[in-house]
């Protein structure tokens, strides 16, 4: 017995399901909002950084707490903290570049954390911020005072203390 091997063609039917198919996921892909590159959640992170230490002589200025200064203030610092938690809270970096980004984000969070007052982190959590800074060889940023165990960290603080304060102006719109 003999079998003869047929060889089945798409029908014009099959072929246009499957490139319609195909083309309705590539522009469900294209709808899917990605993720930023590193490059940007750094820079995100830095400009949201420098805001703050911009600002921060406005809390030692300022007793009255229900100015628009303030205000404007405190929204400048819920910004850098909500950029802070997407990147602390983020899966686990997979790259050396995602492993600084969050080592940045670590030390800018636990700044000043090992002045020998409890602050909002644990010691152990500078600590950690500081190894994984070392690690990845992250500069740090301007303005970054230190984690609060280095001689000059007080001296650091007050020359932040002492400098203009200025206040962005979306945050001073959304303050208004």
């Amino acid at each position: 017995m003999t079998y003869a091997l047929t060889v089945t063609r798409p029908t014009p039917l099959l072929r246009t399901s499957l490139s319609d198919r195909l083309a309705a996921t590539r522009a469900a892909l294209s709808r899917v909002s990605k993720a930023p590159a590193l490059s940007q959640i750094r820079a995100e992170l830095l400009a949201a950084y420098a805001e703050q230490r911009a600002v921060m002589p406005l809390f030692d200025l300022m007793a009255d707490s229900d100015t628009p200064e303030y205000r404007a203030g405190l929204r400048v610092e819920r910004r850098l903290r909500e950029v802070l938690a997407a990147i602390i809270e983020a899966p686990t970096p997979t790259t050396l570049d995602g492993l600084g980004t969050l080592a940045l984000a670590m030390a800018i969070d636990a700044e000043g954390n090992l002045n020998g007052r409890r602050g909002d982190c644990e010691p152990e959590y500078a600590h950690a911020a500081r190894a994984l800074v070392v690690l990845t060889r992250v500069d740090l940023p301007t303005g970054f005072t230190g984690f609060g165990d280095e001689p000059d960290h007080e001296a650091r603080e007050e020359a932040l203390m002492s400098d203009p304060v200025s206040i962005p102006g979306w945050a001073r719109a959304d303050a208004a």
